[in-house]
């Protein structure tokens, strides 16, 4: 009995501690789900082994039929946004950046933005990204290799990659919008 109140408490000091990170917006969220939502170990840090690193190369189906590749994009800072519609945090991750791409600041049309649906039935993937007037390219990572050779640990996981097309920043889970534009402005300066 002791012991289940003191179990009881901890989590909602947990909880309470999540959520003050949430609506503060300065730094990320951890994901809980794994894939294809079955529980997973929260992925509070990721794999950073990436980071310094040139990016994958990758060439996607994109939302609209047209090629898309890591190439295209060459020249100009690259954020790349690692989703899955079963994912409730990937979508707060889509809705924060389509807002920001919506409502811009300074540095938002010095960079460009791709997201990349992870795993998924294009079909289901393309119906969303259709109806749900995010303002966000989106590309299907059907197969899942590019999300493998990425290392992506969970969703939503998001790459800053520099005009180089070297890594420079990996975030998991939600970001607030102003750690968003925090780690946008660090990545133009680059």
């Amino acid at each position: 009995m002791k012991y289940t109140g003191l179990i009881a408490s901890a989590a909602a000091i947990i909880a309470a501690v999540f959520f003050i990170a949430y609506i503060s917006g300065k730094q990320a969220i951890p994901v809980i789900t794994g894939s294809r939502g079955a529980p997973a170990a929260a992925a509070t840090s990721t794999d950073a082994s990436l980071v310094g690193s040139a990016a994958p190369s990758f060439n996607l189906l994109g939302a609209s039929g047209d090629s898309v590749s890591l190439s295209g994009f060459s020249g100009k800072p690259l954020v790349l946004i690692f989703w899955s519609s079963w994912s409730q945090p990937s979508l707060d991750e889509l809705r924060i950046v389509s807002d920001y791409r919506a409502n811009p600041d300074a540095a938002a049309p010095l960079v460009s933005f791709l997201a990349i649906d992870s795993e998924e039935d294009p079909s289901v993937a393309l119906s969303l990204a259709r109806r749900s007037g995010y303002n966000v390219p989106f590309a299907l990572d059907s197969s899942g290799a590019v999300t493998e050779n990425y290392r992506v640990t969970g969703l939503p996981e998001t790459y800053f990659i520099d005009r180089s097309g070297v890594i420079r920043d990996v975030s998991a889970g939600v970001l607030g919008r102003s750690a968003l534009v925090d780690k946008i402005e660090n990545l133009v300066k680059q």
